[in-house]
């Protein structure tokens, strides 16, 4: 696996604030764009597979609450199109290139898993863990999964349990590189590099994509 995960961005205030803050932002799970990712009506098949009332005896979750838990998103490849269509404000936004073994560490309290697509519920693998006595780490085994539609994304998450909502503190040494999008106006290229210069993230490498002149697709020139 590669040591660099990487973060679509639209450029705007709390984009930026990665580099003049650096927070990078867990969200909760109620915020996900897609209303399939942790369907609460797993739980019920669940409760039903079991024979318990899982909503009411807490089994499921013990001493989790599910509001608190937050994840930070990111993807294992800079070079998909759709992430950058979808993500990154249809080329004229950045993409931001994090250490991944040391943004996970600097992490306290942060599960990462990267996540596998398919087109079923994991009700048998969660119902498996929980006969076998696993339940501490059932919401981790909810989020590892996304429907088959997904795998473009590549991604892997970073699961807090009391993240959920918090811009969480990192160290500058995680920033690795940033990516300008085909279509970022050159007045947001600038700002940017003066952030990072008035940070003191001189060690980011800065990227342009580009073009790739035989296929559809995306090269990264260094321009630092």
């Amino acid at each position: 696996m590669s040591n660099v995960i990487f973060k679509y961005r639209k450029f705007d205030e709390r984009s930026l604030s990665v580099f003049e803050d650096l927070r990078i932002w867990f969200s909760k799970i109620n915020s996900f764009n897609d209303p399939f990712d942790f369907d609460v009506k797993m739980l019920k098949i669940i409760k039903e597979r079991l024979g318990v009332d899982v909503e009411k005896s807490n089994l499921i979750f013990p001493s989790l609450d599910l509001s608190k838990i937050g994840i930070f998103s990111a993807s294992r490849t800079r070079k998909n199109q759709l992430m950058w269509s979808h993500y990154a404000d249809e080329h004229r936004g950045f993409c931001i290139g994090f250490d991944r073994s040391r943004l996970e560490k600097n992490l306290i309290g942060v599960t990462p898993v990267d996540v596998i697509y398919q087109s079923s519920y994991p009700i048998s693998n969660i119902v498996e863990r929980f006969k076998c006595g696993l339940q501490e780490d059932l919401s981790i085994e909810f989020l590892k999964y996304k429907y088959s539609y997904w795998r473009y994304e590549r991604e892997r998450r970073l699961i807090g349990t009391n993240l959920g909502g918090v811009a969480a503190q990192i160290d500058s040494a995680v920033i690795r590189s940033v990516a300008f999008g085909l279509r970022m106006p050159d007045d947001d290229k600038k700002c940017l590099i003066n952030i990072l210069r008035k940070n003191k993230l001189s060690h980011v490498q800065v990227y342009q994509s580009c073009y790739n002149g035989t296929k559809f697709g995306l090269d990264f020139c260094r321009l630092n």
